[in-house]
């Protein structure tokens, strides 16, 4: 076929491709970001959370080289294709060695070449990746956080890939367990320290406390009577002790039982209690005997206190426990400004010495600084 020599072959017009591309030119190019998939940035990180444990889609890092295809095949592929990669090195030694008239050297040569070749070889494909592996298993055993689970290569294809991704999850699993255990031993300790402490406030409260009457007792007064003379010597106020005793209260265990008695130490402890200020101290010694410390309080107030005892007691006693009772109640008063003493001790002797005096001078008196008996 004959072709003109200053004749240009056809062409397609492309007058109508100019024109778009010019006006696409004027147009507004649309925002594309560094990390929108098909640019050369990176991917954007996937959100991790319990039910997709981070680390498993493409997005994170560490997973997969591009071009390293071949890298990853597994090892049913491998295997054969090194095997086969030997036999035809193999026959192609064999073949230049018949060539060459069986000439030893390069026998020596083809076999060691063939040698070091399917090694290294081996070597890459095979032992490498485990070894990367191991050291990753490593890092992870040592440092157990999520950054190091990042290091998975779980996007191999081959054996590598699946141990990679079953390590993955069992770390996560175990990682959110651990972190549960840690909660739940945190919550656990806190429970244990709040009963720990209610516990112990209850067992305070109960050896400072008569369990019958609910007053305070030995301990109680034993814990609080100096503290009270310090603070009273230090205000300069006097510190007012009253020791009551029923008289003839074994009669009443005698003849209606001790339950009776019960209630009725009960009675005269609600009936102390009922008497005195917020600020005083109730204690029950042991027995029919009663204590009432009063801070800050003038022996008026407590010959008044003493007095209105002494009348409850009378109005109600009969009323509340029906039968002939013949209890009443002695009580002796002590001051440590008034009386001069200066210990609590000194104080509860000299007010036990008053009760004492009320109960010869008749019983169901009080005797007190300003009233030797009444």
């Amino acid at each position: 076929m004959r072709v003109r020599p200053n004749s240009a072959p056809d062409r397609p017009d492309m007058s109508h491709v100019v024109s778009t591309r010019s006006a696409n030119a004027s147009a507004p190019l649309p925002h594309v970001t560094d990390n929108a998939p098909g640019r050369g940035g990176d991917l954007p990180a996937a959100s991790t959370t319990e039910s997709e444990p981070a680390g498993v889609n493409e997005a994170t890092p560490g997973r997969r080289r591009r071009g390293a295809a071949w890298d990853d095949a597994p090892l049913r592929i491998k295997l054969p294709l090194l095997i086969t990669l030997a036999v035809v090195v193999g026959s192609l030694i064999g073949m230049v060695e018949a060539h060459l008239g069986h000439t030893v050297w390069p026998l020596g040569l083809g076999l060691t070449g063939s040698v070091i070749l399917l090694v290294w070889i081996g070597h890459v494909w095979v032992c490498r990746p485990f070894e990367i592996l191991l050291r990753q298993l490593g890092r992870i055993r040592t440092i157990s956080s999520p950054n190091t689970l990042e290091t998975l290569a779980q996007l191999r294809r081959d054996e590598i890939g699946q141990l990679a991704h079953a390590v993955h999850v069992i770390a996560t699993a175990a990682m959110r367990d651990q972190r549960e255990v840690r909660r739940l031993r945190r919550t656990l300790d806190h429970r244990i320290a709040s009963a720990t402490r209610h516990a112990t406030q209850q067992l305070r409260q109960m050896a400072m406390r008569d369990p019958l009457t609910n007053l305070g007792n030995r301990h109680f007064l034993d814990s609080n009577l100096e503290p009270l003379v310090a603070s009273a010597v230090a205000s300069g106020t006097d510190l007012i002790c009253i020791m009551l005793d029923l008289d003839n209260f074994k009669c009443v265990n005698d003849s209606h039982g001790h339950a009776t008695g019960d209630e009725f130490l009960i009675f005269v402890a609600n009936l102390v209690h009922a008497s005195v200020r917020r600020n005083d101290y109730a204690v029950r010694l042991g027995g029919d005997e009663f204590v009432v410390l009063m801070p800050d309080c003038s022996l008026d107030r407590a010959l008044k206190v003493a007095d209105q005892i002494q009348d409850l007691f009378r109005q109600h006693a009969r009323i509340a426990f029906a039968g002939d009772f013949e209890v009443g109640v002695s009580m002796g008063i002590a001051g440590l400004a008034r009386d001069g003493v200066k210990t609590g001790q000194e104080l509860l002797q000299r007010a036990d010495a008053n009760l004492y005096a009320a109960k010869r001078a008749g019983k169901g008196q009080t005797v007190g600084h300003d009233r030797p008996c009444e």
